[in-house]
């Protein structure tokens, strides 16, 4: 029959209001891309009473109406409105009517999807859809024929010549399983079996082989007519083209899986709710095991990491961001593994990422390397304390911590070990030293850092401490050194100056902006000056600093030592 609204510019909206205005009888169904049922947009229900959203249309289409049905949609594809006409199931004495308008995919009412709608009603004149100008290729892509209940061809469409090389002739007699590919045999026979037991349409997919030897892919469909019309309907849709897409698609999909198992980096993909979609086999071999959700890889991780990568999770699934962090990594089986996680949003849509991809790198070794790195920069390679230079940045962090009730500075040396080291040789002097460092360390708060200067001077940096409390460890500290040892103790009967350790401390310093480095130069020098004096008046107790301590005379005393 002829369009009348093949030419006239409405837009889609426009064109379904105005078929719903033609018959208060009017009925409508939605089809998605591929023919099959659709959820319907809002706005569609204000026009029609009657819609159908739970059952493929085709199916309501009688048998005889629906090869015109699908020549009608295919021209669909192409076109914004199809009229022609057919009849339903339901009242198959009744000439409907059929109206198919494609409904554009960015519709701002729309579902976000390319749809068609069908409308139909009674009319009792209505003509066939004759498309003149639709491609060969969309034509011959639907077959249909018909078979007995033992799968023998009884009719078949001409248009299988051009779709796959046979001729009907080629076929009449035989069953479709001698030219179906053997992997899908058992399938397709559990279809049959399920029609023969139902009136329901049975769908599946197949390969067929063509004439020429190569296969192609089918969607079929297959309804049993026996009882009403004495046969078996089988319809073909050829999804080749589809197929092809896919297969390439999926050939690509294991590539990637090949690739990611080969990489020297754990990759593990979640969902929005945390479920794994994916985990490559390195993954398993960083952390030990293979769980199925997020939470669970949680446990690994300490508490503080553990709410970290949840509020991390949440902040990139939302805001699509990326986050790089180290964290350690604690196995069942004890070890510790030193990682770093990369956290990446896997888009899908605006409303942000669909998925949450991480990717774990081992790096124990590289952490160990650069911890023992640091600590070889920090460390004073013959005692084991902290050296001169990581000495003064302790004293400059507790310092510049405004939080500090104050902090102290403990200086020590060896009264003597010039002339004993001298004497007995460096390799002893080297012992005496190494046995001042392990007593001052182990006679020392958690929190305190002891530090060698150079040569024999010690330094103790006590943070957080009051004048009492400084004055207290000093004494602790002095006590701890000056305890007799053969070793360290060189008497005179060995021909010896007696050695002795000394020790001068300052009051605590407390922060003062940006008077930081000034605070810790003058902390060190009062608690030097202090030692100086002690080492003038040897005895049993540490010497606190007092200003009066800087008169000129002093300064024989340190010239001598």
């Amino acid at each position: 029959m002829a369009n009348p609204f093949a030419t006239d510019g409405l837009t889609a909206r426009e064109r379904v209001a105005l078929v719903a205005s033609l018959s208060d009888q009017a009925t409508c169904s939605v089809l998605n891309d591929s023919g099959g049922c659709a959820a319907p947009p809002p706005w569609l229900r204000e026009l029609f009473n009657d819609i159908n959203d739970s059952e493929v249309p085709f199916d309501r289409v009688v048998q005889t109406s629906q090869h015109d049905v699908f020549v009608a949609f295919a021209a669909s594809r192409r076109l914004p409105h199809v009229v022609s006409a057919t009849r339903i199931i339901d009242s198959p004495e009744q000439l409907r009517q059929l109206h198919l308008i494609s409904i554009a995919a960015d519709d701002p009412d729309g579902t976000g999807e390319k749809l068609t709608l069908s409308i139909t009603f009674p009319d009792d004149d209505a003509t066939v859809f004759q498309d003149d100008t639709k491609p060969e290729e969309v034509q011959t892509r639907w077959i249909e024929y018909r078979c007995n209940e033992l799968g023998a061809i009884l009719t078949f469409d001409p248009e299988i010549e051009a779709l796959m090389g046979w001729k009907p002739a080629d076929l009449l007699g035989e069953t479709m399983l001698n030219i179906s590919h053997p992997e899908d045999a058992e399938e397709s026979i559990d279809r049959w079996l399920t029609m023969l037991t139902t009136t329901q349409p049975v769908r599946g997919r197949v390969r067929r082989s063509t004439k020429f030897g190569d296969w192609k892919s089918f969607e079929t469909t297959i309804t049993n007519r026996l009882e009403t019309d004495g046969y078996v309907l089988c319809q073909l849709l050829d999804i080749t083209s589809e197929m092809k897409v896919f297969d390439e698609l999926r050939e690509q999909e294991e590539l990637l899986r090949q690739l990611t198992d080969a990489l020297p980096t754990g990759v593990v993909h979640f969902d929005r709710m945390g479920g794994l979609l994916f985990a490559n086999d390195r993954l398993a071999e960083i952390t030990g095991v293979l769980h199925g959700k997020l939470e669970d890889y949680l446990e690994l991780f300490d508490p503080a990491t553990q709410a970290d990568i949840q509020a991390m999770a949440y902040t990139i699934y939302n805001d699509a961001i990326e986050v790089d962090m180290e964290a350690a990594l604690f196995r069942s089986d004890g070890q510790v593994r030193h990682t770093r996680l990369a956290f990446r949003p896997l888009l899908v849509d605006h409303k942000g990422a669909g998925g949450l991809l991480i990717c774990v790198d081992d790096m124990t070794e590289s952490w160990t390397l650069r911890n023992e790195l640091a600590k070889q920069a920090n460390t004073d390679g013959l005692t084991g304390v902290a050296n001169r230079s990581a000495a003064h940045d302790a004293l400059m962090n507790a310092i510049g911590d405004r939080r500090s009730d104050g902090t102290g500075v403990v200086y020590f040396d060896l009264n003597g070990f010039k002339t004993a080291n001298d004497t007995k040789g460096h390799a002893h002097g080297d012992e005496m030293l190494v046995m001042l460092a392990d007593r001052l360390s182990a006679a020392a708060r958690d929190s305190d850092t002891v530090g060698r200067l150079g040569g024999d001077e010690f330094v103790v940096i006590a943070p957080g401490a009051s004048l009492n409390q400084v004055a207290a460890l000093a004494k602790r500290l002095l006590d701890a050194a000056n305890a007799p040892d053969e070793e360290f103790a060189i008497n005179a009967a060995c021909g010896f100056t007696f050695v002795a350790p000394t020790a001068g401390y300052a009051p605590p310093k407390f922060p003062l902006g940006s008077a930081t480095e000034t605070e810790a130069e003058r902390a060190i020098s009062e608690a030097d000056v202090a030692m100086y004096v002690h080492k003038r008046n040897p005895g049993p107790w540490p010497v606190l600093f007092h200003p009066s301590f800087l008169a000129p005379e002093l300064s024989d005393v340190r010239e001598a030592s």
